[in-house]
């Protein structure tokens, strides 16, 4: 229902999604609406923003959209209204960070929550347990809208940078469609999407498992460390690091490449832009690579991988 909830609040919805979202919002229960407004883009969410004014205004919007005649239909109840009113409210209030106040709450049960990046899009998460995560472009990121007691398990596909909040007696677990990385509490950057050749971890501090998708043997990175595997061969590289500033400079619209062969730049390239690379530029790449190229913007990455690789 998120993406007729995002037509809502630009006026972009047709006739029949109108009437589609009008029938799902209420065949939704209370437990339902209560995860949607939990997992949606809350930006921002200080109470003390929303006035009853911005309620007022935004109680109309939703009559006159929702339910045509606002004199004669009216929400179900004033729980359900007040879900809906936060939903199209908070958006509007803050450009910017992605919060997810979920908070202790103990009467909202856990639902799944997904975010997905479109290309040259990115987003950041604070969860639950006070893990921050930054979320690359063409990503997919699902979690649970309130951790239990016994479990911080999360799926992903894409990159991201995570900082994950301190739990001795609670790992947090990442699948992913190639790797499972089981930590406590540290920082890394996270590689790995389904089809690419290579998957990657670089750590910054603390310490981290990983396995493989097919494999149960357990690889752990020592800090400082990059880790790249060949989702094929199942070898493993590792990399001495200084710092995450250049496995991490996706978060200043860069990508950096310290040494990495033709075949490694090409699949880099490809799952970033979510493209196969024209044969001509595939063969002109003949050497290793060292530097940086936008991650953004695919035309000036070839323009200057021409410029390097011309004879």
């Amino acid at each position: 229902m998120n993406d007729l909830f995002d037509k809502l609040i630009n006026d972009q919805l047709s006739l029949s999604e109108l009437k589609e979202l009008r029938e799902r919002f209420n065949a939704s229960s209370d437990e339902e609406l209560t995860t949607l407004l939990l997992c949606r883009d809350m930006r921002d969410a200080d109470p003390e923003y929303i006035s009853q004014e911005m309620i007022d205004e935004t109680k109309s919007r939703i009559d006159s959209q929702l339910f045509g005649n606002t004199s004669q239909k009216k929400v179900k109840t004033f729980k359900r209204f007040m879900l809906i009113a936060a939903s199209v409210l908070v958006p509007l209030i803050m450009i910017g960070t992605i919060w997810l106040y979920i908070g202790n709450s103990s009467n909202v049960e856990t639902g799944m929550c997904t975010i997905t990046t479109a290309l040259n899009e990115t987003s950041s998460l604070m969860l639950p347990d006070g893990t921050s995560v930054k979320i690359n472009g063409n990503s997919t990121f699902s979690f649970p809208s309130a951790f239990k007691k016994d479990n911080r398990e999360v799926s992903f596909n894409g990159e991201a940078y995570f900082e994950v909040a301190k739990d001795a007696n609670v790992p947090f677990i990442i699948f992913t469609p190639t790797i499972t990385v089981t930590v406590k509490g540290t920082a890394f950057n996270l590689l790995s999407r389904p089809g690419a050749k290579y998957s990657e971890l670089s750590l910054d501090n603390g310490t981290v498992s990983m396995t493989r998708k097919d494999s149960e043997k357990i690889i752990d990175v020592a800090p400082k460390t990059k880790i790249i595997i060949d989702n094929a061969t199942g070898e493993v590289i590792v990399k001495p690091i200084d710092s995450l500033q250049n496995s991490s400079s996706w978060t200043s619209k860069e990508i950096y490449f310290d040494n990495v062969t033709p075949e490694y730049l090409i699949d880099r390239l490809e799952q970033t832009y979510s493209t196969t690379l024209d044969p001509e530029i595939k063969g002109m790449i003949d050497e290793n690579f060292i530097g940086a190229l936008p991650s953004n913007d695919l035309d000036e990455a070839l323009r200057i991988l021409r410029r390097i690789y011309s004879k």
